[in-house]
């Protein structure tokens, strides 16, 4: 305890000679706190040298310039019930979030031969969403390149750094139809198959969708019973004669076909809207073969059948 108490207290002293040497910097040639402002709070933004202890949530670090000199406070994130806000990805939304534990950790790089230099860090956060309760893990990194400037309020010009933000695990794909986890009952190797495609179309890896594309539609026609050792042309035109699709559609699975392999064979890279449209196509074919299809035929064993037609009265002769 009392180890932990002195760590606590040196953690402390430490933050506090940092916002200290920053707000006593007052000179015209320094890079930062001038008129009561610092130059560019790198953690939160906007917060005045006097601010920077007070109002900076629990784990971040304020970084702040002086000329070629970085100073870093940290704020502990180990007090109770600190939180902040964070992109939860089963919520997949921004939720407010326990912070559990954080670290910061710096860099810096020099070109000791061409006068080059350039520095940056990133913020790790151990993160506990508040209404889910799920558990992840955050980054949020910046480097010297990659800023901003604007004016404040008395004209000067600030500079403010650019925040990648990451958050592990992923949110689960946006772009799945609501349909898609049917797909799991109709065939798991298919659903594994459009699961890493869709993977690698959130992640705009473009070439990767196209050939998910044309190896799901290959896996599709064997689902439907198709011969797998045909080639895509016969493939197609099996489903067009068996009626799962029409000759438009045909055409349209074609393009498909065409779109995957040339990816596969000729590096072939086609543009997010091209992958949109190639998506989209796939989509209206499964959902049409192997969801809609299914349940509309399910349907015909509730429908009553047609009453029969009572026999026509006999018709009396007169003599």
């Amino acid at each position: 305890m009392i180890f932990v108490a002195e760590q606590r207290l040196a953690s402390v002293r430490l933050a506090e000679a940092a916002i200290l040497d920053i707000c006593g910097s007052r000179s015209s040639g320094d890079f930062g706190a001038k008129r009561g402002l610092h130059i560019a709070d790198f953690a939160r933004g906007e917060l005045g040298c006097g601010e920077a202890a007070s109002r900076a949530p629990a784990g971040d670090a304020t970084h702040h310039w002086h000329g070629n000199r970085r100073s870093v406070s940290v704020l502990m994130a180990d007090e109770p019930n600190a939180t902040k806000k964070a992109h939860c990805p089963t919520c997949d939304g921004e939720r407010t979030c326990i912070v559990h534990g954080t670290i910061y950790k710096g860099w810096d790089w020099e070109d000791k031969y061409n006068g080059h230099s350039m520095n940056g860090g990133v913020d790790h956060y151990l993160l506990e969403c508040r209404g889910c309760e799920t558990v992840f893990y955050q980054t949020s990194s910046w480097n010297s390149e990659e800023v901003d400037p604007y004016y404040d309020a008395f004209g000067e010009t600030q500079y403010e750094a650019h925040r990648e933000v990451q958050t592990h695990p992923k949110a689960d794909a946006k772009t799945k139809p609501v349909w898609f986890d049917a797909m799991q009952k109709v065939d798991p190797q298919l659903h594994n198959i459009l699961s890493q495609m869709y993977v690698a179309h959130d992640n705009h890896a473009h070439i990767l969708t196209a050939i998910g594309l044309r190896t799901a539609l290959d896996r599709a026609t064997e689902v439907l019973g198709i011969d797998p050792a045909k080639t895509f042309d016969e493939k197609l035109n099996d489903l067009r004669d068996g009626g799962w699709i029409g000759q438009t559609e045909r055409d349209i699975l074609g393009v498909v076909t065409d779109a995957g392999n040339a990816a596969a064979h000729r590096g072939w890279e086609p543009d997010g809207r091209e992958v949109s449209q190639l998506l989209s196509s796939m989509e209206v074919f499964l959902h049409r073969a192997f969801i809609v299809g299914q349940k509309a035929l399910s349907i015909k064993s509730s429908i009553p059948a047609k009453p029969k037609r009572l026999p026509a009265p006999a018709t009396k002769t007169t003599p």
